[in-house]
């Protein structure tokens, strides 16, 4: 592969990655904002917490 097919990979990769991330992280946060079901801690000891609340770092205490 020479160089200009290299950077034609890694430009296509880091354009997918970016985007992607994009719409990882904005769903996330927009959801986190409008305060969904989803997102809701509720109660770790009886089980009864949001499912998406798995992929945000909850660093609540309680």
């Amino acid at each position: 592969m020479n160089e200009e097919t290299k950077m034609k990979w890694l430009k296509a990769f880091l354009r997918v990655y970016g985007i992607l991330t994009l719409l990882i992280f904005g769903t996330l946060l927009g959801g986190y904002i409008i305060q969904t079901p989803t997102m809701n801690p509720g109660e770790h000891s009886t089980g009864l917490s949001g499912t998406m609340l798995l992929v945000m770092w909850d660093l609540c205490c309680s």
